[in-house]
């Protein structure tokens, strides 16, 4: 199934506005993650009830996100471009890497920390 999106790809401030001391969840394989993003790059999250991780985040080249974590995405610095869904008004973060991992589905954006993680 094909996914639509509206218009070109978020802008680096765009994305930042929308994650910077936020909270971003979706869903990974059969579980939903929850990820909270520090305004100094710092990176806490869960995906499922108990599998945790932290890492590091940043936009690079005015429109790439890019995220490392620990142990997520066998600790690989991967970048995705930011789309708005067209229907539902999520988002889709598509991979730009060379080997074009998977792409990643943002639910909801939750203001603050609500998990404290």
């Amino acid at each position: 199934m094909e996914i639509k999106t509206v218009g070109p790809a978020l802008t680096g401030d765009e994305i930042k506005r929308l994650i910077d001391g936020n909270t971003v969840q979706g869903p990974m394989g059969r579980e939903m993650y929850d990820w909270y993003y520090q305004s100094n790059g710092q990176v806490t999250g869960v995906v499922g009830a108990s599998d945790d991780d932290s890492g590091t985040w940043e936009i690079k080249d005015s429109k790439v996100y890019c995220h490392e974590w620990d142990q997520y995405f066998d600790g690989e610095k991967l970048c995705y471009e930011w789309f708005k869904q067209e229907r539902s008004g999520r988002y889709l973060l598509i991979n730009v890497d060379a080997d074009r991992s998977s792409n990643i589905e943002v639910w909801e954006i939750k203001k603050g920390n609500p998990y404290n993680m």
